[in-house]
């Protein structure tokens, strides 16, 4: 991973394919992760939260130069991570069988993932959650095609709302700004309570069949690079590193290269 400052990587982390390893990246988390993982009603929950948690501090441990289970986080007031003193800036979202994480240096980003199935309330929560214009058009929509658009914009609103630190939670109905990349030209109102000198970018990810992601990120326009990884070894690749001699270390990078990598401009 060569993570630069006019660069941003999204990595798909496959839940379920490293399952198997849960007890050695259970030691990844910090003693409050572990405490917050405790919390969960269901074994399964708990065991998603470990596996995504561990995932987002091995990826963030390789682009700081740090061992994962070192990294100290500080958190924002609606609970968004960071690292005291450093530049890097990291979103996770995890649904169903994956998770994503976002990793860029010196500009806001969020990620959010979603598994799409259906929802029998779909037109209700639209209404509670979207804007009138949003809820609007995804209602006219044809039926058969309202189900993953509503996705989209779920994700969409979620990823900015993560970008500036607040989560569908902290929405106030206070308008922010928004860039959609699909079109250079093409700004919108939408009530996110966003600083006024911060613009977002957002784009959609290629995503594992059936699930939609969307990345929203400040500042000038980045290259995108996306990496899905396949296995559990793909993940422990990246971790091993750490304590590896260099040609091991080489070797595991070759590894790391046969991964399926993705490269966007947003």
């Amino acid at each position: 991973m060569n993570l630069t400052e006019d660069s941003l990587y999204v990595w798909h982390v496959p839940l379920a394919a490293v399952r198997a390893q849960i007890d050695h990246l259970n030691g990844f988390l910090s003693l409050d992760e572990i405490a917050w993982a405790n919390q969960f009603a269901t074994a399964p929950l708990r065991d998603v939260f470990v596996l995504a948690r561990s995932s987002f501090r091995i990826l963030i441990g390789k682009a700081v130069g740090m061992p994962p289970e070192e990294i100290r986080f500080i958190y924002g007031p609606y609970g968004k991570p960071a690292i005291n003193g450093v530049a890097l800036r990291f979103n996770l979202s995890h649904s169903g069988d994956w998770a994503a994480v976002a990793l860029a240096w010196s500009c806001e980003v969020g990620v959010d993932i979603e598994r799409i199935r259906p929802i029998p309330e779909l037109e209700e929560i639209a209404r509670a959650h979207f804007s009138a214009a949003e809820a609007s058009e995804l209602l006219s929509i044809p039926a058969e095609k309202r189900i993953t658009e509503f996705y989209r914009c779920w994700t969409r609103r979620e990823s900015r709302l993560k970008a500036i630190g607040v989560g569908l939670s902290g929405a106030n109905g206070q308008p922010g700004t928004w860039t959609d990349t699909r079109s250079s030209s093409h700004a919108a109102e939408s009530p996110i309570p966003c600083p006024e000198d911060l613009f977002l970018n957002l784009l959609f990810l290629e995503s594992p069949q059936d699930y939609v992601t969307a990345l929203a990120y400040s500042g000038a326009r980045r290259n995108v690079y996306q990496v899905q990884l396949n296995t559990a070894t793909d993940l422990l690749n990246i971790q091993s590193v750490w304590n590896s001699s260099e040609s091991e270390a080489s070797s595991r990078r070759r590894g790391l290269a046969r991964m399926s990598w993705r490269r966007m401009h947003a």
